[in-house]
This record gives structure tokens, sequence and C-alpha cells, in this order.
């Protein structure tokens, strides 16, 4: 899927950053490549592996030529611990949001279901004892019942778990063959006043 970061400053200034996904899928797991261009000849992907019962693998790399995910890709790297909350693209999605990470930390546990933008939710608390420095420690999201897809969630860092520093939603949604699938959705740094909305390109006839 194709489309575009659109960073918005504090101060209302608007960058746009070409943006691409593709998603492979295998007997045993499956990996999503995500692909920005934020400028000139700058090109960064990123992979992210899914492996059932096993910890994401993530990969970078900054693209040399070529076009979308699929571009030939030079000096690839892989991340661990505070490697994964970098912005990606120059965005306000760090890598770890992208790869959903905190549904990977031992403690999971149902608060409450609600009813948020119309949808039937879980709201599910994610924590861990041991957070990457500068990063989370704690998200509350809130789960689609029907789709098992999260349409909101609220990130917190150590030693502040009453404030959240960044907001993620689902701005909008649109059907697929009888399944609602994410057209846009907003990440908000509350710290900084910044926010990135991703908005993927409407499918082709």
């Amino acid at each position: 899927r194709s489309g575009r970061l659109e960073i918005i400053t504090r101060d209302d200034k608007t960058t746009i950053v070409p943006f691409r996904s593709v998603v492979t899928k295998t007997a045993t797991n499956w990996s999503i490549a995500y692909t920005a261009r934020p400028g000139g000849d700058a090109c960064e992907s990123l992979v992210i592996e899914h492996i059932t019962g096993r910890p994401n693998r993530y990969a970078r790399s900054n693209c040399a030529t070529g076009n979308g995910a699929d571009s030939n890709a030079v000096k690839s790297v892989e991340l661990l611990g505070a490697d994964l909350v970098r912005p990606f693209g120059r965005s306000d999605f760090w890598i770890c949001d992208l790869g959903l990470e905190f549904l990977d930390w031992p403690r999971q546990r149902v608060l409450s279901h609600e009813i948020r933008n119309s949808r039937s939710c879980w709201v599910l608390e994610s924590s861990t004892s041991a957070p990457v420095p500068g990063g989370y420690a704690r998200v509350i999201s809130w789960v689609d019942v029907e789709q098992v897809g999260i349409i909101r969630a609220e990130a917190y860092e150590t030693g502040n778990t009453n404030k959240p520093i960044k907001e993620f939603l689902v701005s909008s949604l649109r059907k697929v063959s009888g399944q609602r699938e994410v057209e846009s959705m907003k990440m908000r740094n509350l710290r900084s006043g910044q926010e990135t909305e991703l908005k993927f390109d409407p499918p082709k006839n």
C-alpha cells in the first residue's frame, strides 16, 4: 500500500513524506516492509518480521536506488533496544510503534470494556518492568472487539505513568470486501506538540 506521512509541527508547518508498505506471508511468519522518502535522495527502509512465539525482528536500511519497498538497499542493520525508539522517516511514528512492540510485553491485562468511536472495545493495559531508555513503560490501548484491531492508544514513560507522552488514533476507516481497513491514522507527540498523519492512497480499481 502506498501513501504519505504528513508531519505537522507545533507552528503548523507541514512536511509530506512519500510512504509505502508491503506485507509478505509465509507458512511460519509474516513480515512488513516500510519505505519512506523524507526528501531529496534520502530513503529509509524498515523490515519488521513477526514470528509466532518469538520477539519481532527489525532491520533498517538506507535505500540506494529504486522506488518503493523493493528498492535496492545498503547498510542493513538489525535494530535492538534503544534503536526501536527512533523516528521512522523523520515522523512521530517510532520504529517500535510500527511493530506494536508493546503487545509482546509480559504484562497484559484487560481493564474494562468501552464504546469508543461507536465501536465496542476492550481497554488493554500493557506494561513492562524493563522499559527501553527514553521509551514507554505502559501503554493503554482500545482494541476493537469485532475487528481485533487497535483504534486508539496512549503511551506513558517511566516515572510519569499518569500523563501520556504520545497518542495514537485511527482517524479514518473504509470497507474493503466487507472488512474495515485503515485509511489514515495519527500519532501525536504530546511533548513536542508535533503530530504525524499516515494517509494511505485509495485502492486502485
